[in-house]
Order: structure tokens, then sequence, then C-alpha cells
């Protein structure tokens, strides 16, 4: 679901780099992230750190995203695939088999800073173009 193409029409679309639970995703505006399960507020939206910001081919990233995130809308908890496990000692008889799924949450991308708000907000914090 995640992987949107950049280029749409000649239009370069803005992305984040984003930590969800220690692992780095990369998403767009309405694109959607599973994720391990994770708990939310009352209105089932929680908000991910940005580690790098890209837009109309300028990048921010370090200080300059410090204090930013996106805001992601909780779609539904799932299920991952099953995985099975075999225990077996040889000549002694012992057998051991377990399942496991883990459990998953579906997000949605709902809100991503802009670079013109960021610039108000950020005095004086110097962002680089690539």
């Amino acid at each position: 679901f995640s992987f949107i193409l950049i280029f749409f029409n000649g239009l370069i679309l803005n992305y984040a780099i984003v930590d969800i639970s220690g692992k780095q995703e990369k998403v767009f505006l309405g694109s959607f992230v599973k994720t391990n399960y994770l708990k939310t507020d009352s209105d089932g939206c929680i908000r991910f750190p940005i580690l790098m910001l890209v837009n109309d081919s300028k990048i921010e990233y370090g200080k300059a995203t410090e204090r930013k995130s996106v805001v992601a809308q909780k779609l539904k908890d799932l299920k991952g695939k099953k995985i099975v496990l075999q225990k077996y000692k040889n000549k002694t008889g012992y057998k051991k088999r377990q399942g496991h799924r883990q459990s998953l949450s579906l997000w949605k991308i709902t809100d991503i800073p802009n670079f013109a708000d960021s610039k108000s907000k950020a005095s004086g914090v110097k962002t680089s173009g690539a």
C-alpha cells in the first residue's frame, strides 16, 4: 500500500520517513501502514515522529524535524500470518509443536506537516536542499 509513485503528472509528492516502534517507514499522505499492535488515544489517532521530510525536492532532517510528527488514524487491528514452530529431539520421543500469530495494526496517514507551516514555526532552523 505504501509504495506510491513519487512522480505523478510531473508533480513531486511529499513524503516522510517516520519512526514506528523502532522501524523506519516511508509514508505518503493517505497511504496505509501495517505495524505491530499499538494502543491509541480515545479518538483512535497516534503521532509518529518524523526522521526526514521531503517536499518538492527539499529535504529536512535532524533538528529541523525534531518536534514534527505525522498523524495516523487507526483503521483496524489484524493478525499476521501463522508461524509454526516445531521442536524434535532424536531418540528421546520429545516432540513439540507451537503456533504464533503476531498482533498487527493497520494505519492510514492523515496528516504530514507542510514546509510552509514548518518554516514559520521553526524560526532560525536551517533546511538543506537536495
